[in-house]
């Protein structure tokens, strides 16, 4: 079954000319926005893969990345011990070369019951959460505190920043592969999560993916590559 979506969410997160508010920068309260009250575990009763979950204001979300061995699922080989430290890479599209093709019963399963692949709008609100202003910037939505979102393991790191994980997100610098080969490109640097478009603004409806780079998140418009996916809770 083929669904015809106008675009997956790329989450780059860019500031623009337009801006997106979120709470004040210098007010983020981690005990208030994700207390550790609001972690736990769960099972994928699929194949018994155990995930870690963390909550996020009113959103629940997936605190590792998705390892289940679906179709256009994809374990780099070159990487020792990949996708059981970083989950798998994912392509969504049904026609190789047709990015606006998305294979419906993949996009429906491929994460565990009661959970789904996040829209554009959702991690839109996750940026939110992390504070500061969103700003767009040629059809990418930006916010510089993306280190809120960041494991303190495997990223190389720039001088003066830290990755500090305030919500136990723990995101991986995970890379990303294209479609037609198997290199992992941007490893130790990059996140890069699949995302789904969402009605509304012209830039919501074509952001098809979500990443993470040092202090960066952005919200843009991507479907070359495969990449990670990171479920959140219905």
């Amino acid at each position: 079954m083929k669904i015809v979506i106008k675009y997956l969410i790329g989450i780059c997160i860019l500031l623009c000319s337009c801006s997106y508010f979120g709470s004040g920068a210098d007010e983020f309260d981690a005990d208030a926005v994700c207390p550790e009250s609001g972690r736990g575990t769960f099972v994928d009763e699929r194949d018994g893969t155990t995930y870690k979950y963390t909550t996020i204001g009113n959103q629940v979300w997936m605190a590792e990345n998705l390892n289940y061995a679906s179709p256009h699922g994809y374990c780099p080989e070159m990487i020792e011990n990949y996708c059981d430290l970083f989950g798998r890479l994912y392509v969504l599209i049904e026609e190789e070369g047709n990015y606006e093709s998305l294979d419906s019963n993949l996009i429906s399963s491929v994460c565990p019951a009661g959970w789904h692949i996040p829209s554009a709008d959702e991690w839109l609100t996750l940026m939110k959460s992390m504070g500061g202003n969103i700003e767009e910037y040629d059809n990418r939505l930006e916010s510089n505190y993306g280190l809120r979102l960041e494991s303190s393991n495997y990223w190389i790191g720039v001088s003066g920043k830290k990755e500090s994980d305030d919500c136990g997100f723990s995101a991986y610098p995970s890379g990303f592969s294209n479609q037609k080969n198997s290199e992992v490109k941007q490893f130790g640097r990059l996140a890069l999560f699949w995302s789904l478009t969402s009605q509304g603004s012209a830039l919501l409806s074509e952001a098809r993916s979500f990443f993470l780079e040092f202090d960066r998140m952005v919200l843009y418009r991507n479907e070359e590559y495969k990449m990670s996916i990171r479920c959140i809770k219905d």
